[in-house]
């Protein structure tokens, strides 16, 4: 069982469910005090740890079996007074989980993290639509 803690940070975004093929893993995301235990397979991850740096993000990307999205994030440290920060949104729809992975700078800037990037590519070699919802911005709803 992978184990992902964190803060009390999980959101739902999306409305569409997709069925997929049955998985048999079952998968943990904490978020602070709640655990969120659901069936499905890890898409894909990514992280920033480098040799002799004591920080470091890793970011994974989650598909349940009943087709949401888990997006989730770890702010890791090797500093001994230091905790781990932990994050996870649950979304509906591939493009409510790319734009999960989106942030925005102090002028209002969207962008998205090469980590988060490398992270999004991983996951697209197991599931294309992911993939394809990030190459492809709807700019009208």
């Amino acid at each position: 069982m992978q184990t992902v803690q964190g803060h009390n940070n999980i959101t739902r975004r999306g409305q569409v469910r997709a069925t997929v093929s049955p998985m048999t893993e079952r998968l943990e995301v904490q978020a602070r005090d709640k655990a969120f235990s659901f069936i499905g397979e890890l898409l894909g991850s990514a992280t920033s740890k480098t040799r002799g740096k004591p920080r470091w993000s890793e970011v994974y990307i989650y598909k349940t079996s009943d087709g949401e999205y888990v997006i989730a994030g770890k702010g890791c440290s090797s500093v001994p007074s230091e905790k781990d920060l932990t994050w996870a949104h649950v979304c509906g729809t591939p493009a409510a989980a790319v734009e999960q992975l989106h942030q925005y700078d102090d002028d209002d800037i969207r962008y998205i993290t090469a980590l988060s990037k490398r992270a999004l590519f991983d996951a697209g070699d197991k599931d294309p639509a992911l993939l394809a919802a990030f190459r492809t911005e709807n700019l009208t709803p």
